[in-house]
């Protein structure tokens, strides 16, 4: 009896996405060996551009490429494997190709202010803006070649050049994939949209709901006046309230600028305190407000309630942070 070659037999049957994620169980060999065991699977693999979008990115960390037809993931594959063409840069596959509204804020007003201050030795002037999409810290050029307080991230936007640049890499030539990679980022990150504002308001109220569920309390917090912050709630809250002008705090202070220990704050995190004198914010969100509005006079901190004097202020703070004990 002649064997049937259309019949379908044991590992044939397994769905693309099995087969798939089988294929990238694989090295490098064996993927190709794979690939000439037979038609079916020389043709899910060699003429299946996706499995190779995979391949690159699980082999090489790159994500991306120029969205034309000219190079294909296989093409670009084959050139990294060979070492063709220059490597791209893997860290480059974590910058978001649209950065967050945030960090085009931070952006804009660092190229109006370019003595604002490195966010880790606070002395040096910053020079580098992280493109890390879940951080907008500054960093001097001394500063940013050290472990710092956060995750290393080694992709670092010169803002005076509005330059990108790779800190872990050692390779100086870049390719077209690369290049394409950089502009596209750049271009999103300077170009003026239209709605820019309502995506501000929409990206800080994230940023304050982030912050408001943040359950590690073990951060510094700062302290904003109450008024202030009332204007920037109806800023990220009201479509069509105008920006806050600069955080003034001189409601706070005593008259020698100290901060007036008689003042109220609240003591629970998730409950309105319409009577106090102060809102309580992390050091995150309270870096942003400051780089983003600036700050008129003094801020204040758990730094300034270490005399004596100051103790009722510092029992407010603390049962602020473990106010959220109470909530399951």
């Amino acid at each position: 009896m002649l064997n049937n070659h259309n019949q379908v037999y044991g590992i044939q049957r397994l769905s693309p996405e099995l087969t798939l994620q089988l294929i990238l169980l694989l090295n490098s060999r064996d993927v190709i060996a794979f690939a000439l065991t037979c038609k079916h699977f020389s043709d899910f693999i060699l003429k299946n551009d996706s499995v190779f979008e995979q391949l690159v990115e699980r082999d090489y960390g790159v994500n991306y490429k120029r969205p034309d037809v000219e190079e294909s993931w296989k093409s670009l594959y084959i050139d990294q494997y060979t070492r063709k063409a220059p490597i791209c840069c893997r860290h480059l596959s974590r910058v978001q190709d649209e950065p967050s509204e945030t960090k085009r804020v931070i952006y804009r007003v660092a190229k109006q202010q370019p003595t604002m201050k490195c966010d880790f030795c606070h002395s040096e002037e910053a020079v580098y803006l992280t493109m890390n999409p879940f951080s907008e810290s500054q960093a001097c050029r001394s500063c940013v070649k050290v472990k710092t307080t956060e995750e290393p991230f080694p992709v670092q936007l010169e803002v005076a050049t509005g330059n990108l640049w790779c800190l872990d890499d050692s390779y100086e030539e870049s390719n077209l994939n690369e290049q394409y990679k950089v502009n596209m980022v750049l271009n999103n990150l300077k170009e003026e949209k239209e709605g820019s504002l309502d995506r501000r308001r929409k990206a800080e109220h994230q940023l304050y709901v982030q912050e408001l569920r943040r359950e590690d309390m073990k951060l510094k917090h700062y302290l904003v006046e109450k008024q202030w912050g009332r204007t920037w709630m109806l800023f990220r809250t009201r479509e069509g309230s105008p920006l806050p002008t600069k955080i003034s705090n001189h409601k706070l202070a005593r008259s020698n600028g100290s901060l007036d220990p008689s003042i109220r704050l609240p003591v629970d995190k998730y409950r309105p305190a319409p009577e106090t004198h102060a809102d309580i914010v992390s050091e995150k969100l309270f870096l942003y407000l400051q780089k983003a509005y600036g700050v008129q006079g003094r801020s204040y901190s758990e730094d300034d309630l270490q005399y004596p004097e100051y103790a009722r202020l510092r029992g407010y703070i603390d049962d602020f942070k473990t106010s959220i004990l109470a909530y399951p």
